[in-house]
């Protein structure tokens, strides 16, 4: 198979589009989210288990060291 030596018409008409700053492309999504990205609120929430469970770890050492003496 032999490639084309010209571009096809449907080609040019997207690149002129794009180009042109028309389209899909060049329109802001009309229900594009204004929250935090998915993966800031896995980070949050992971970080929120770590700091309970340190507070926990140190609750019970207090806890054990006040049974000690």
């Amino acid at each position: 198979m032999d490639a084309a030596t010209e571009l096809t018409r449907t080609y040019l008409q997207r690149v002129r589009r794009g180009w042109a700053g028309k389209g899909t492309a060049a329109k802001p999504s009309a229900n594009a989210p204004c929250s935090v990205p998915h993966s800031l609120q896995i980070t949050r929430i992971q970080n929120r288990r770590v700091i309970r469970a340190g507070r926990q770890c140190r609750r019970s050492e207090q806890v054990m060291a006040a049974n000690k003496i």
